[in-house]
């Protein structure tokens, strides 16, 4: 974290020569939904849900560089499971500084809130009430060898927490060094090295997981509705666990093969939007294993008028741990159709029902839910002042 304050320090300090700009925002969420299954459970308990979320922004803009804070401090509040109550909090502070070749950015997040409200691409128990506390840190830095050619490294530091001795500390370091070409104006592609470092440790077990690979990306603009965006990856994750029930804490290794993948093809015309992606990808899991997590989603926007628009979303999801020999799979079935209403430039209404569905593979029994939202937002446009 030093670190990353001194060369945030560094950047703001480089800027301070150019003409610069500062802007204050804020924005009010409110929500209020019915979910007839909230903890997802065999035995189904509903409950009226109000959810109130502030969101406070500070911006500062010079030529070559960006500096943007965030702060929310929120609310959700149960009508008949009281317990469920909580008060929601995130910041995230990022920046960034560009010359002619070079862009640097950082970016660091502090988020609490119950471990429910994360646990579809977490651990999929939606019925605990522990906390969780996520710190996140993020870089990248981007260098133009010429015209079409860039070379680009990323760094991501991943630290969450939990209020429960039911989950485990874990934290995740991900390094990512990039070649991308600008093969013509509808075309970009791009070859990259990755490595991953997971740790997880709970009361019983603790693990730990090196990854490699290697990631192929490519954008192509096909015509002027048309755009597709392909990226598959190769993986080799070597993990060591140990187990603290087991005499001498006994040890095991596990060596794991598969691919990632992050495409998807879009369609855009007027008043229609049209997104269908598929991606897999390695996502750490609150019990202290590292998930292999694949999913297919679908997006339909379409603009009835100038102020309405109605959405559908459907989302298809499968999560198993790669970290021990033998595991559950769970699989997560999102339908959700909403109608947004564009009161005027600050004020917006939507109404949306969503249909989940849960199903893993050691229980006897799936679980779903009904969830009827309605969500108002206020968004103020600030002030502006440069100097």
């Amino acid at each position: 974290m030093r670190v990353y304050l001194l060369l945030l320090t560094g950047l703001l300090a480089a800027a301070t020569v150019d003409a610069a700009e500062w802007t204050i925002d804020s924005e009010i969420t409110q929500d209020l939904f019915y979910n007839d299954n909230v903890r997802l459970t065999k035995d189904a308990e509903g409950s009226f849900v109000y959810q109130l979320t502030p969101v406070l922004n500070g911006r500062y803009q010079t030529d070559h560089a960006n500096l943007l804070a965030s702060a929310s401090y929120g609310t959700q509040q149960y009508t008949n499971i009281p317990i469920l109550d909580r008060s929601n909090q995130n910041y995230d502070l990022k920046a960034g500084y560009h010359t002619e070749r070079t862009t640097y950015n950082l970016s660091t997040n502090y988020n609490v809130a119950p471990a429910r409200n994360t646990a579809l691409n977490d651990t999929g128990n939606f019925a605990t009430i522990a906390d969780k506390k996520t710190r996140l840190l993020a870089s990248d830095i981007s260098y133009r060898l010429n015209q079409k050619d860039s070379l680009k490294f990323f760094a991501n530091y991943f630290d969450p927490t939990y209020t429960s001795k039911q989950f485990a500390d874990i934290n995740t370091l991900t390094l990512t060094p990039t070649w991308e070409r600008k093969w013509s104006e509808r075309h970009t592609g791009s070859v990259g090295l990755f490595y991953s470092r997971f740790e997880g440790e709970r009361t019983t077990l603790q693990s730990k997981s090196d990854s490699y690979g290697v990631n192929f990306s490519s954008r192509w603009l096909l015509t002027e509705h048309w755009e597709f965006s392909g990226g598959v990856g190769f993986r080799l994750t070597d993990t060591t666990n140990t187990d603290f029930l087991l005499l001498d804490n006994a040890t095991t290794q596990i060596q794991n093969k598969g691919f990632l993948a992050d495409t998807g093809i879009k369609y855009q015309r007027e008043n229609l939007s049209a997104t269908l992606a598929f991606n897999r990808s390695l996502i750490p899991s609150g019990f202290g294993l590292l998930n292999e997590q694949t999913r297919l989603d679908l997006n339909l926007n379409y603009q009835l008028s100038e102020r309405l628009t109605a959405s559908f979303t459907a989302g298809y999801q499968t999560s198993q741990s790669i970290s021990t020999q033998i595991s559950p799979t769970r699989e997560n079935i999102t339908l959700q159709p909403s109608i947004n209403w564009q009161m005027t430039q600050s004020l917006m209404l939507r109404g949306s029902y969503r249909y989940f569905r849960q199903d893993i593979s050691s229980r006897d029994y799936v679980a779903d839910a009904n969830t009827f939202m309605l969500t108002f937002a206020y968004n103020w446009q600030g002030l502006s002042f440069a100097r």
